[in-house]
């Protein structure tokens, strides 16, 4: 599976049955949209739904520390059985699908929000 995510090791560990998709296994393109349903699992929260919709919303120049690349821009946005949501846009390069900034917006069921973002500081290619 291309772009499968697994498990995480954020609040306690996640595991994602079956593997979530944050990348298709076909070409990006503009317009592009996908969905997904997993069940995620952890020691400290049990088990739940989510339901995800992605669309792959522009390609675009982007800065980040390790340089300057062109990429997809990808919209997502989730339920949780909980009631929970997350909305997300992140950027991935075309040839590798690596993920080069992110920025996650979490809406708990109880209300409020959390904002987090990731960046990439390096990439190294190795030989060919």
């Amino acid at each position: 599976m291309d772009g499968a995510v697994v498990q995480i090791t954020i609040d306690g560990g996640w595991k994602f049955d079956p593997p979530r998709i944050d990348l298709p296994g076909e070409e990006l393109a503009v317009g592009k949209k996908w969905s997904a349903r997993v069940t995620q699992t952890s020691q400290k929260f049990g088990s739940r739904w989510r339901e995800q919709e992605f669309k792959v919303v522009d390609f675009e120049e982007i800065t980040t520390p390790a340089g300057i690349f062109e990429a997809f821009k990808i919209e997502s946005t989730s339920m949780q059985q909980n009631g929970g949501r997350i909305k997300r846009s992140y950027w991935v390069e075309p040839g590798w699908g690596v993920q080069l900034k992110s920025s996650r917006i979490v809406f708990p069921p109880r209300g409020g929000q959390t904002r987090e973002s990731t960046v990439l500081i390096s990439l190294t290619r190795g030989p060919a």
